[in-house]
């Protein structure tokens, strides 16, 4: 390594060489090197038998091109009235549980908490297709491909999974960076007659399952879980990021106390760190369990980070 020269004040080159290359923080923004000098983000990492490599399910890594695939050797199994299909994964209903074998020799048992999803409004005595996947980054159920109808909305007809135009769409969006498919365009069938389906949601102000909650004052607080499919979806600028439903209330440096889904790109929102721009906001469709927090004192919550305002539970 070259040293300092105190006589000319000045540095060797293999010294400057290094202070170009040095990655360094500028008012808690990393500083790009003037330099030809790159580094790998630690985050992009993961560590296999005492080794690290690139974790490619990571969503700081951008994916372009073929990527080895997984695959799952289990199976879906449904039963059905009339009107509603319900999909069984969890070993129940002659289901197997689906386990994914990817392309690193691991195994990854998919959860079943999900199981026994119930799509109703469908018409007698047809064929539905369905796109189920799981992805890599999710804390949550089997995420479904939004279909043409059904609710949740994630049926295709047959005219649907052949048509040439939007079948392939289909099937992209199942395959989608840090998805793996589980199924492609598995088939139920309703029945002739007889019967009603089930279903499940409604209400809101609530986060997805997996959503790390810490309530203002750490006061005691209690979870519903219930179903959902149509999330609003919050990142902000030191990468943390939010599922919610669409009238989830959180704050703003602006207005206050607002609507999830009234919150875009740009705007500031209040989070356990102080305020904070909101650098990517969009919607999901995914069949998955919804955590509604309730205080019986207190108002406020840290979900993921992002200040919240409770349900207001009885005494």
């Amino acid at each position: 390594m070259g040293i300092y020269d105190f006589n000319s004040r000045q540095q060797t080159p293999q010294v400057q060489r290094l202070e170009v290359g040095s990655q360094r923080l500028q008012r808690g923004t990393i500083r790009f090197s003037s330099g030809a000098y790159a580094r790998i983000p630690t985050n992009a990492l993961t560590t296999v038998r005492s080794k690290q490599i690139l974790d490619l399910s990571n969503t700081v890594i951008k994916k372009i091109g073929g990527i080895p695939p997984s695959t799952n050797n289990q199976g879906f199994a449904y039963t059905s009235t009339e009107s509603s299909l319900t999909w069984y994964w969890d070993g129940t209903h002659s289901s197997s549980v689906p386990v994914i074998n990817r392309s690193d020799g691991s195994r990854f048992t998919v959860p079943t908490s999900g199981s026994g999803l119930t799509i109703t409004g469908l018409s007698a005595s047809t064929d539905y297709y369905f796109l189920p996947f799981w992805n890599t980054n999710n804390v949550c159920n089997i995420g479904w491909v939004q279909g043409t109808l059904g609710t949740p909305q994630i049926a295709f007809t047959l005219a649907d999974t052949t048509d040439p135009v939007n079948s392939p769409v289909y099937v992209m969006q199942q395959t989608l960076e840090g998805n793996e498919p589980l199924a492609s365009f598995i088939k139920g069938t309703t029945a002739a007659g007889g019967g009603t389906g089930g279903g499940g949601g409604g209400g809101g102000y609530c986060v997805m399952a997996g959503t790390d909650i810490e309530t203002v004052g750490n006061l005691p607080y209690t979870i519903e879980v219930r179903r959902e499919t149509e999330w609003v979806h919050l990142t902000i600028e030191d990468g943390r990021d939010l599922y919610c439903t669409n009238d989830h209330p959180l704050y703003d440096s602006t207005h206050g106390r607002v609507r999830a889904d009234s919150i875009g790109e740009g705007d500031i929102v209040i989070t356990d760190t102080g305020e904070q721009r909101i650098i990517r906001a969009d919607f999901a469709t995914r069949v998955c369990s919804k955590h509604c927090v309730k205080m019986a004192k207190g108002h406020l919550y840290f979900a993921n980070g992002f200040l919240s305002h409770n349900i207001k539970a009885k005494l």
